[in-house]
């Protein structure tokens, strides 16, 4: 079966409304991601790292319940697993503080052995850390001599990047298939405030799929055959928090189950992709019904039943 590698950090995520803490929530952008596919009954890979404390526990307990395989999570015993003070604002979106405390050596793990079926999803603050670098650089380069599909998401949410963070977020570009970026990252990132300025920052735009999303406000995405946009339907949402996370598993979800790999994604007419953007919308959706941070299980029930 193909198997899914995600790279990313994993954190807990405590999140509070109106100066109230709501829940705690186990979170971390590919980690998120991971969960909603794990729950779709496939075979996912977290490549992370948590400290051996009570929030790395947590986590770990996690994982293990939702069926995500840790064979290349590193635990350090130095320093303490990450935790992101999430607030909502009366729209329900959040705002981010963080307590990160990293042990010197990062991400200790072998390399997985990636075959051409396998997916790769990478991003977030995570993949731009200079600690990380090393390691990440390792896994994309694996990666892509097995000629496995490589999805980037920036999931950047921190604003006055330096231009070496800027260099950064474009390397990663250069080296995945499929970007998945919102249009708040690419404000932050490049001070591009519409589709079509973020296309012009993308390299080899026609040699990549580049899927552009903007919460409640649609869809867009250029692929070498087309371009165009879809509309989000409507949703009372509870939080956003994790729903760009399980839009990309959705996408995810959708590659496995059609057979897309890299040797066929950019082959894909504007019938196909309305259907995958469907189904990633429907991912997204689910999530904001919920202060969870990943796809329900009745959901996933529901939907692994209908296939």
């Amino acid at each position: 079966m193909r198997k899914i590698f995600a790279v990313g950090e994993s954190l807990l995520d405590v999140i509070s409304k109106n100066k109230k803490v709501i829940t705690e929530r186990v979170g971390g952008s590919m980690l998120n991601a991971s969960v909603s596919v794990a729950k779709m009954g496939l075979p996912v890979f977290l490549i992370s790292e948590i400290g051996l404390d009570r929030e790395g526990e947590i986590i770990d307990t996690f994982l293990s319940s939702v069926g995500v395989k840790k064979v290349f999570i590193y635990k350090f015993k130095e320093g303490n697993t990450a935790i992101a003070r999430a607030t909502l604002n009366d729209e329900n979106n959040a705002e981010y503080t963080f307590e990160k405390h990293y042990p010197s050596q990062r991400l200790k793990i072998e390399i997985p052995d990636f075959t051409f079926d396998d997916v790769l999803l990478f991003g977030s603050i995570y993949s731009i850390e200079n600690e990380i670098a090393p390691v990440l650089n390792q896994i994309i380069s694996a990666a892509q001599r097995s000629h496995s599909l490589i999805f980037y998401d920036p999931n950047i949410r921190k604003i006055n990047l330096k231009k070496e963070d800027t260099n950064k977020v474009l390397r990663n570009i250069h080296s995945a298939n499929i970007i998945r970026a919102s249009d708040e990252d690419f404000r932050n990132v490049f001070d591009a405030n519409n589709f079509e300025d973020a296309c012009l920052c993308i390299p080899d735009l026609n040699f990549k799929i580049f899927i552009y999303t903007c919460a409640q406000n649609g869809v867009y995405i250029h692929s070498p055959l087309f371009k165009t946009f879809y509309d989000v339907p409507k949703i009372e949402a509870m939080s956003t928090i994790g729903a760009g996370d399980s839009f990309n598993a959705g996408l995810i979800h959708a590659f496995i189950c059609k057979e897309i790999r890299q040797n066929n994604i950019l082959k894909l007419d504007e019938k196909e992709w309305r259907e995958i953007i469907t189904h990633a919308i429907r991912f997204a959706s689910n999530v904001c019904m919920s202060y969870d941070n990943y796809i329900s299980d009745e959901f996933a029930q529901d939907l692994k039943s209908s296939i």
